[in-house]
């Protein structure tokens, strides 16, 4: 996700990295919270669902890739809905398996 935001942020012009880190440092935000509160989940393992889990994830990051070096080349709303859609896909997982 960071790879993708400051590479964009690097080819529009006048643009700053400002944006891309802030966004980086929710996403870390809600790793380390996640983690915190729910450090019995974790300890456990995730079984079975974590390979669905880093599946899910895998697919989204790769079509990720390769739509904006194919398709959407230089399109910034692109690489915001990728990074939205990353974001949700991990918090909604970490979710759901704390919650069990």
């Amino acid at each position: 996700m960071g790879i993708i935001a400051f590479t964009y942020a690097r080819l529009a012009p006048d643009t700053s990295v400002v944006l891309p880190a802030i966004f980086i440092g929710v996403w870390l935000v809600i790793l380390m919270v996640t983690v915190l509160f729910f450090t019995r989940t974790s300890k456990r393992g995730f079984g079975l669902r974590w390979g669905v889990y880093v599946g899910l994830w895998g697919a989204l990051w790769t079509a990720g890739m390769l739509l904006s070096g194919l398709t959407f080349q230089g399109e910034l709303w692109f690489a915001g809905l990728v990074a939205a859609l990353l974001t949700a896909s991990t918090t909604i997982c970490a979710w759901y398996e704390a919650r069990r």
